[in-house]
This record gives structure tokens, sequence and C-alpha cells, in this order.
């Protein structure tokens, strides 16, 4: 699969949740409960301001959020963070493609003073399953192939990025990353619900090290582990200088409508980004920060405790209707991916589901079910949205259900719906199926 259209099919599908409105949505990302501290503060505060941007943040603000993400990232060896390494913006997006801007100047040229004609030579690295807005960011940055790179993984490792295939994956591009500014987006936990522990983060950033390559590692669902047993890597490592770590006060908070997204990066690459940051003061809201310092406060702990309950209840629900599918229909061929450790998402395959729809529209090409069109399809005939992980780079009949803030009635509702589309697209499959055989046997 081509590059392009990985991002084409990254904007598409983030286009898709508004379509079919009144389909059963297994494919929001809401939080699965409203945070009572936002909402207090919103009482409190946010309904009576004027929702206007701000010409500047106050620096007592600033410390504190500072000091916020550097006990996330370090815990109790917070100060070690210098101020310079901080960065605040809009959305984790925002910082990943000003890095990706500025990151092969950064390396080429650390003191500040770049050469006349200057081009971007940075390399995306974009493992399989990442959340595909990365591609669709990638895309848009840096414009051409080959220098946003699709990274496969492998089902034997349940789609979790190993130190193994990362050399392997820097030795095949030897060439190609010669001389270039490499960035890998490692999200931790991750969009399937992996959770990386402090081994694997240390021998996937030694490989990354001493290839040269810098690591984006994107912290949005450290909240919803539900043993609580996150690692960030830069407690983990002793080397920060590829590291560049993202915490947004989005997902794990409750708090997708006022999200604001803190940063630790070397403190010259800060520098190069820095137009960036005046251009997020100019459009943070007095709601951003009341939101920012509800999350902030002291009893935010209750809520994270309820939150991670929650997740993972309704994804113990989602992957035993998983398996009671697998159960019901063996010759189907689904499979849960892997149990999640974190977040609100779980990702199965159906392994017969391309034969069948070849069969109900023949212009169909192979590997029908990872396309966008299919799930289009399934939504207006079915009324069931749920993502392909095509959309995510994993082409292998791979679904991606989304279940946020949907109740468990609602997520029951929506398996039986997609159920019954399979069972209409499976009729005739089954019948050519036993015509062949019956055929044969004459």
């Amino acid at each position: 699969m081509s590059n392009v259209n990985l991002y084409q099919n990254a904007r598409l599908q983030d286009a898709a949740t508004y379509s079919y409105p009144g389909a059963i949505n297994l494919l929001t990302g809401d939080s699965a409960i409203a945070n009572p501290y936002i909402l207090r503060m919103q009482v409190e505060c946010i309904q009576n301001t004027d929702h206007t941007n701000l010409p500047n943040l106050d620096e007592h603000f600033l410390r504190d959020l500072r000091l916020f993400a550097a006990q996330k990232f370090l815990g109790e060896h917070a100060q070690a963070i210098p101020s310079e390494e901080f960065q605040i913006a809009e959305s984790t997006f925002g910082i990943f493609e000003e890095v990706l801007r500025n990151l092969s100047r950064f390396k080429n040229f650390p003191d500040g003073n770049f050469e006349v004609g200057w081009k971007n030579d940075t390399v995306a690295i974009i493992p399989q399953g990442a959340y595909s807005l990365y591609s669709l960011c990638a895309g848009k940055v840096l414009g051409h192939i080959p220098n946003a790179i699709f990274m496969p993984r492998t089902a034997n490792s349940q789609f979790k990025l190993t130190p193994d295939t990362l050399e392997i994956f820097f030795e095949e591009q030897k060439v190609h990353l010669q001389e270039k500014a490499a960035l890998l987006v490692l999200e931790n936990p991750t969009i399937l619900g992996h959770v990386y522990n402090e081994e694997e983060l240390l021998a996937i950033s030694d490989v990354c090290r001493s290839n040269g390559c810098y690591i984006f590692t994107d912290e949005v669902y450290r909240e919803t582990v539900y043993d609580n047993s996150h690692v960030s890597l830069l407690s983990a490592s002793k080397h920060h200088d590829h590291i560049i770590s993202v915490l947004p006060l989005s997902k794990s908070y409750g708090n997708l409508q006022n999200s604001l997204a803190l940063a630790r990066m070397p403190a010259s690459l800060k520098f190069y980004v820095s137009e960036y940051l005046g251009r997020v003061f100019r459009t943070t809201t007095s709601m951003h920060i009341a939101a920012a310092k509800a999350i902030m406060g002291n009893d935010q702990e209750p809520f994270l405790r309820k939150t991670r309950e929650v997740y993972q209840d309704k994804t113990e629900l989602v992957c035993n209707l998983i398996r009671a599918l697998a159960e019901k229909y063996p010759h189907w061929g689904i499979e849960l991916i892997h149990k999640p450790q974190a977040g609100y998402s779980a990702a199965f395959t159906i392994r017969e589901i391309d034969s069948c729809l070849l069969l109900t529209d023949p212009e169909r090409t192979i590997q029908a079910s990872t396309s966008l069109e299919t799930f289009d399809w399934l939504a207006g005939h079915y009324g069931v949205k749920f993502y392909p992980l095509f959309g995510c780079g994993i082409d292998n009949h791979s679904f991606r259900v989304v279940y946020g803030s949907a109740s468990s009635d609602t997520i029951a509702e929506g398996f039986r719906k997609m159920e019954e589309a399979l069972l209409n697209i499976q009729q005739p499959y089954q019948c050519l199926m036993r015509n062949m055989i019956e055929e044969r046997s004459m």
C-alpha cells in the first residue's frame, strides 16, 4: 500500500465520524465519563468567560503547567526538566507538524545559523497501527514520498513495535536515511491498547539513538492504563537528547473540547518551534486555562481511578463479544488481536469477509474489508460504524472498535448489527461454497 493512499485514507477516516448520524456509533472517541472537576470549573469559571483569546499566558500558570508535565514525565525528578525544554500547544499534532518542519534544520544547524537554500530532509517513520492523523500530518508537512515511511509490524508481535523490527528497518533504509533527520512516532499506550514496559522502551530507544533517529512519544492514553503501571520513556532513559515527549490533556482527563498539549524537547529544538509557540499563545482561551487548572488540582485521582474501571469493564465486554462471535461462527476466522491494557478500543480480524464482499459486488478489489468504501457501505446498509485498521496502516482484514462514551447496551446493539451485516453478506458466499463442494463430489 502506498503512503499516498495511507494519507488519503486517514483524511477520509477522520471525516467518517460525521457520516450516517443514525447509525450505532462504535467510532466515537469520547471520554467514557465526563470529568467532574472540569464540569465544576465550567460552572464556576468557564460559563462566566467571554471565551476570547488571550494575548499571553500568566507566568505562574505556565510554571504550574510545566511542573505538572515534568512530574508526569520524570516523577520525583521533575525539576531536572528545565523550563526552556517545555513547550505548550493546542494539540499534539500541532507540535508534531512543527517538529517535522524543523527537525532537519535543528540537526544540521544546532546553533541556529542555518544556510540559505536549506531544504527539509526530515523522514517521518509511522509504524503500523499508529493513530491515522500522524500519517495525515506527515503527508501534509513533508508532501512527498519517500520522506514519510510506513513501517511494517508483524502479527506475531500483535502489531507492537519491537527492537528487532526496528533494527531490520534501519538496515533496509540505511541508504535512504543517510544524512537525513529521522523521527519515529512511538505511542505509549498505543491506540490499540498496548502498554510498553521500561525494558521495551529502553530497547527501542537504544536502537533509535544508535541509528541517529529521534523519537516522538505520545502519552495521550497514559492515565487510562488499567493497572496504572505506565512508564514514561523520559523517566526510563538516561539519554534525553533524541526524545520529544508529549502529554495531551485530552483523552486521559475527559477534556476533549478544551485540550492543551504539554511537551518536553531538547532546548535548542524548542528554539526552532518558537514561532508556533507564539501562535498558540494567541489562540489559547480562558476555557483552556480553566480546564487545565482543574486537571492540575489535587482531587484528580478519584476521577482517574473511576475512569480506568469504566474503560476496563467496557474492554472486557467488547473482548467477550468478539470471542462470542468467533465461537459462534468459527468459519469466519474472527480473532482478537490482543486484549487491551489501556484506552477504549479493541482490534480484531475477520479473515473471510473479503471473499463474501467480492461476491456481493464483483467490482470490489481483493482485501475489500480494509477499504473505507466497505465500511461506508456497512454503515449505510446496516447502521453500524467502526474503524478499518487500514486507516492506521494495517491492511489484513482488521477492525478497530472504539467504544468511548458508548453505553454497554449501545455496544451490544452495535455488535448485534455487525453480526446481522456479516450474516447477510455471508449467505451468497456460503451457497457458492456448497455448490462448489457438491460439483466436485459428483
